[in-house]
């Protein structure tokens, strides 16, 4: 498994704690996230299963980072343990400066785009404000404006039976974005789509990122 940084602004790669490219040269950014010697296993015949093994990195603020292995490797066992869905056995997660459970700090968008199908496009994108108890109107204007930025404007009363998948993609992405979470977790979010459309959104999703400079780890 191999953890690479890069800013896709500028076509460039590094793996260092330090931000990306400036003018003038590299400046030192704040480490938003610290992962120390994660382990995990699972029970298998005979024994256990090692499928996290010594996983450590650093995630600078701002960056967008993406794990890279073969399937099977442990991506998403990786996820699932940043997102607090699932215990490590041994390791440390450190969000900034706190030794953190991070339920409730990331956002985790699954492989699948788990919209609700009874709730349309834009009710599917107000769920993370109706949880956390938001205004209303605000969380409303604030979705609607994400609307036009995602290549949704105008479909914003369609249900998930009625949109193509990679508007379902873009709107479950939209409403990872609108969690307002300070790490961003994607799970292989195009994975299921078809090779011309992922090839599409993968340039509009280096857009939104260069546009919006959330930290993600892909």
């Amino acid at each position: 498994m191999i953890i690479a940084f890069s800013d896709p602004c500028d076509n460039t790669l590094w793996c260092t704690m330090m931000g990306g490219p400036q003018e003038g040269g590299r400046v030192e950014v704040r480490t938003l996230l610290h992962v120390s010697e994660v382990m995990k296993t699972f029970p298998a015949p005979g024994g256990r299963l090692s499928v996290l093994r010594g996983v450590s990195f650093s995630l600078p603020e701002g960056s967008f980072a993406s794990i890279v292995g073969p399937s099977g490797c442990g991506k998403t066992t990786l996820m699932k343990i940043l997102a607090g869905i699932m215990p490590l056995d041994s390791g440390e997660i450190r969000l900034g400066d706190e030794a953190m459970n991070t339920r409730g700090r990331v956002a985790y968008m699954p492989q699948s785009d788990t919209l609700l199908p009874w709730r349309n496009a834009l009710d599917n994108a107000l769920l993370p404000s109706q949880i956390e108890h938001r205004p209303r109107a605000a969380a409303i204007k604030e979705a609607r404006d994400l609307f036009s930025r995602f290549g949704l404007s105008g479909f914003e009363r369609l249900f998930p039976a009625e949109m193509s998948g990679g508007m379902k993609q873009r709107l479950a992405l939209m409403r990872t974005f609108l969690s307002h979470r300070d790490i961003l977790l994607l799970d292989e979010p195009l994975g299921a789509l078809d090779a011309l459309t992922r090839a599409h959104l993968q340039d509009w999703l280096l857009s939104v990122w260069c546009e919006m400079r959330k930290t993600i780890l892909l």
